[in-house]
C-alpha cells in the first residue's frame, strides 16, 4: 500500500515549485518588456528630434511647395535647393 501522505506532499511541493518558476518567469518577461518599451520611447524621441531639426533647417518656400513642384526641381539633396530653387 503506497504512502498517500508522502506522495500528496511531494505532488503539492512540485506544483508549488512549478508555480514559483512560472511567477519568476513572468516577472522576468515583464522586466524585458519594460526595457523594450523604454528603447522604443528613446528611438521615437530621436526620430522626432531629427525630423524637427530637418524641418527647422529647411527653407520655408521648399516646405510650402507642392510635391510636383519639388520633383520638377530634380534635387538630390535638400541643400541643393539653395542653388536651384531661388
Amino acid at each position: 500500500m503506497p504512502r498517500t501522505r508522502i506522495v500528496s506532499r511531494q505532488a503539492k511541493r512540485e506544483k508549488a515549485d512549478q508555480e514559483e518558476k512560472v511567477r519568476l518567469t513572468q516577472i522576468k518577461i515583464d522586466a524585458v518588456l519594460e526595457q523594450v518599451d523604454e528603447l522604443e520611447k528613446r528611438a521615437k524621441n530621436q526620430v522626432y528630434t531629427q525630423i524637427k531639426l530637418i524641418h527647422a533647417r529647411t527653407d520655408n518656400h521648399l516646405l510650402e511647395m507642392k510635391m510636383s513642384e519639388s520633383l520638377n526641381l530634380k534635387l538630390k539633396y535638400f541643400t541643393d535647393y539653395k542653388w536651384k530653387g531661388k
